[in-house]
């Protein structure tokens, strides 16, 4: 891609006459999507988050905040107090006309939330209230990173954490249009090419024909899909749209 631009700008100079480069195609599919993390090694993450969240940090609860809800680094950064009220955040996103939305956060994660929230203005930033304006993502990713270090585990990027929540919540039996509202897409394309794993895709295909066929609920609230999971794999599951 480098060669071709760099030749693309020597012809816009008159410096090349023709484009060499311009009919050499890649071999195989260019790859999409960030690095997810496997069940294990998100399991290990969702408890130290819970762990530091509980005793206070910040970064850990921004952190599970996205990935409890999907949302984008910088949509994270720009929650105010107001946006948020029990288990009802309102994200007011500006990327996409649809990255305006309302989510409804996981019980456990939306306690320490109107916890880190109470009695403060309505106006304030929830997170790194205490700078000037709100930071880049650069915030969240730096203590991600860190976390991954003290963990062992593989090294991923905050906006990744969008795409283990499309996963899990697809493997789940969520349907492709709650995921991608979620995610503040216009349509499952563009959640399928960059977030969602191809077998997640197809084991929640799965789960929803086996729930039409024996009878389940084709579209089953929060509360059914979190009672259908083990115990100790509830707090992994993300919390989505009804």
């Amino acid at each position: 891609r480098l060669v071709k631009a760099m030749w693309a700008w020597m012809i816009r100079r008159e410096m090349a006459v023709e484009n060499p480069w311009e009919r050499v195609e890649p071999i195989g599919k260019v790859s999409s999507g960030k690095q997810q993390l496997g069940e294990g090694d998100a399991r290990k993450l969702d408890k130290f988050l819970f762990t530091q969240a509980e005793a206070g940090d910040e970064g850990a609860l921004a952190l599970l905040v996205e990935l409890y809800l999907g949302l984008r680094s910088s949509e994270v950064l720009s929650l105010t107090v107001g946006a948020c009220h029990a288990r009802t955040v309102w994200v007011n996103g500006t990327k996409t006309k649809n990255a305006k939305r309302k989510l409804e956060l996981y019980g456990p994660v939306a306690e320490l939330l109107a916890r880190h929230c109470a009695n403060r203005p309505e106006s304030e930033r929830v997170f790194a209230a205490n700078l000037p304006k709100q930071p880049s993502p650069n915030w969240t990713y730096k203590r991600l990173k860190k976390i991954c270090g003290q963990l062992g585990i593989p090294s991923i990027c905050p906006h990744s954490l969008r795409g283990l929540h499309s996963s899990l919540a697809l493997e789940a039996g969520v349907t492709t249009h709650q995921v991608a509202s979620a995610l503040g897409h216009a349509s499952f394309a563009t959640t399928a090419r960059h977030y969602a794993k191809r077998d997640s895709i197809e084991k929640g295909k799965a789960k929803r024909v086996a729930d039409v066929l024996h009878g389940s609920n084709p579209d089953p609230t929060v509360e059914q899909i979190l009672a259908r999971l083990p115990k100790d794999e509830r707090r992994v599951l993300l919390s989505l749209i009804r």
